[in-house]
């Protein structure tokens, strides 16, 4: 039932899209409901789509370098993250984002330097911490790995990410 409740969300964002194909929002509504749906394609084909006629939207420039990241394209990846940066320096999640794809490519001083600069806007998320943690992990400094652990569990003493990595 729940599915074909998210059809017909679906159905109605495209019927709203038709009637205002310029109004980004009506682009956002449906690649949630996409993303939600786990159609990744369809979520990529409506942000091109959206890209197409407002290239500068930073939330569409961000989701295509996240489904693109999640595809292990990290170049292209990167390409949209710092289109995004260029448009908004100001933005924490664009930096982390950034500082994920260094990680994956294993360059420790360059997603350090990404990392510390979404710090530097947003002091107060633990997921930055936790990241953070698990690049001194993988790079075998673990007592650098449990401070950022133990910081991000400061800011949240349920973070699931950092209790489960710190037991390990």
């Amino acid at each position: 039932m729940e599915n074909l409740d998210l059809d017909k969300q679906i159905e109605n964002a495209v019927v709203e899209m038709a009637k205002n194909p310029q109004n980004p929002e009506g682009y956002h509504n449906l690649a949630q409901l996409y993303l939600e749906k786990t159609d990744y394609d369809k979520v990529m084909s409506v942000l091109e789509s959206l890209l197409a006629i407002h290239p500068n939207d930073i939330e569409a420039l961000v989701g295509m370098g996240t489904m693109w990241f999640y595809e292990k394209d990290f170049r292209k990846s990167l390409s949209y993250y710092n289109k995004a940066l260029e448009l908004n320096p100001k933005n924490f999640l664009i930096y982390y984002n950034i500082g994920n794809v260094f990680a994956e490519w294993k360059n420790f001083a360059k997603a350090l330097f990404y990392y510390n600069r979404a710090i530097d806007l947003n002091s107060t998320n633990p997921e930055i911490y936790n990241a953070i943690a698990l690049l001194y992990a993988d790079f075998e400094d673990y007592i650098e790995s449990k401070a950022y652990y133990e910081k991000a569990l400061s800011l949240d003493p349920e973070n699931i990410t950092a209790l489960v990595d710190m037991g390990n």
